[in-house]
């Protein structure tokens, strides 16, 4: 009895994030034990062939029914049971059980040809059949895309026979943006890099409430900020309300009231607003959000999360920078297996906001991503918020606004809720790169586009 096979069902058995994972739980008959390969089978065909079961637990349980079937005084499911192992361990317990499988698949070739060796066949076509064998054991085991030239072919054809309907690039609502990259595509990893209290997650949710309300479903996974804080600030960018109107003894107005209510009600109630924060921080809890987003929400075309080096790698005594590369990774790695388009959001070091001679921010650059220049390397496109700090303060001030710009021309007055503020396209693997400028609305913290300045190269930029 292969304990080690036993241990596997048993850690994989409830989680659905393994099963999806795993390169066993599709191969044919992988296990020693026919009974556990028998099992496999039911517990495979309830998951593949019915919606009814949200969790694996009540395929496993209908699973177990079938198997009785055919083994009525089977006692698998208490050897699975007592056969306990540790979650963290199932990669290695894998690569065991598949080394063990290849050897008893060539094993069981080679009995076939000693056992037959009366008949009359060309030594050629032994040969060539063991090797047809060896390389469906590689094949099954391979971890790649299965599109074929030919696929791939047909879906650029159609992905550009569909760009003049715009149904294939998802808009950020951002005129500027989507000027320059187009639009959002799914299976693409955009990054949104901004300096400390500069706007990542604002950008995020302003990003999310544009395409919600434009009829497409997106979510946000946030190990940053709880859910009631993302609907709140959600409902405050939809509105274009401040939240601290009902806090410090303030009292709204009976418009801001209504606005606000019904924006509220509004990202309730409209399901393409999917929202999720988290206290666990973990890369593996915030994958599993992820994927769970996906299978409950298949249309879903968007997720954004907030933000990347907040989130903890599966090894925290490795150096920052390579905890910092797991976790870009994995979500690079979601992005494209779940087809959707990922936006995650990314804090840049505080070099980046020296001051220049001329007493204006420092552009940020691909350089200034906190911690991993894996962040950039990731990503297919990288946008940079830039905007002024002292700028924010100024116009808060008694005198209630500011004159400090980030751009080249004549010194601009500014309130607090029409702030200057610059995106830079710095990457775009597939596009063109620039920037947008863009405004600022602080108290609500929502950006949006400036049309009379949509100038897509860095030349409207001081220098």
């Amino acid at each position: 009895m292969n304990n080690k096979e036993f241990q596997w069902f048993n850690i994989i058995k409830n989680d659905r994030d393994l099963i999806e994972d795993s390169q066993i739980f599709n191969l044919d008959r992988p296990f020693e034990n026919e009974q556990l390969n028998d099992l496999l089978y039911y517990f495979r065909k309830k998951l593949n062939d019915s919606n009814k079961y949200k969790r694996p637990q009540g395929a496993l349980k209908d699973a177990y029914k079938d198997l009785s079937t055919h083994y009525p005084e089977n006692d698998l499911k208490r050897h699975i049971d007592a056969s306990t192992a540790l979650k963290k361990r199932i990669k290695d317990i894998e690569e065991e059980l598949i080394g063990r499988y290849q050897l008893r698949t060539v094993q069981n070739k080679c009995e076939e040809y000693i056992n037959c060796m009366n008949i009359d066949m060309h030594p050629q076509d032994v040969i060539d059949d063991i090797k047809s064998m060896v390389d469906k054991l590689e094949d099954s085991v391979t971890e790649s895309e299965s599109m074929t030239k030919e696929e791939a072919r047909d879906a650029i054809l159609e992905k550009y026979i569909n760009c003049s309907k715009e149904s294939v690039y998802i808009k950020t609502g951002i005129d500027g943006i989507d000027n320059i990259i187009i639009g959002l595509e799914e299976s693409s990893h955009y990054i949104i890099g901004g300096r400390p209290s500069m706007g990542k997650t604002a950008l995020g949710l302003s990003i999310q409430a544009n395409i919600a309300l434009s009829g497409i479903k997106v979510g946000i996974v946030s190990v940053e900020t709880l859910t009631q804080g993302l609907v709140e600030r959600l409902a405050s960018i939809s509105s274009e309300v401040s939240t601290n109107v009902f806090r410090g003894g303030t009292t709204p107005t009976q418009d801001e009231y209504y606005r606000f209510t019904n924006s509220l009600t509004e990202v309730v109630d409209n399901p393409n607003f999917v929202v999720e924060g988290t206290t666990n921080r973990s890369i593996t809890n915030v994958s599993r959000i992820i994927r769970k987003m996906k299978r409950d929400h298949p249309d879903m075309r968007v997720i954004i999360v907030d933000y990347l080096q907040k989130i903890e790698s599966t090894n925290k005594n490795a150096p920052k920078h390579n905890q910092i590369e797991e976790v870009s990774g994995r979500i690079t790695d979601l992005c494209k297996k779940l087809n959707v388009a990922m936006v995650s959001l990314a804090q840049l070091n505080r070099e980046s906001e020296k001051k220049q001679k001329d007493d204006k921010p420092e552009k940020p650059d691909l350089h200034s991503f906190d911690g991993s220049s894996s962040i950039e390397k990731d990503a297919d496109v990288c946008m940079l918020i830039y905007r002024d700090r002292d700028a924010n303060i100024e116009a808060q001030s008694p005198q209630g606004w500011t004159e400090k710009s980030i751009f080249n021309g004549d010194p601009e007055r500014q309130s607090v809720s029409n702030l200057q503020a610059g995106i830079i396209v710095a990457k775009n693997r597939d596009g063109r790169t620039g920037l947008d400028r863009m405004r600022f609305n602080a108290p609500c913290t929502k950006f949006y586009s400036n049309d009379e300045f949509n100038k897509n190269s860095y030349s409207s930029f001081s220098t």
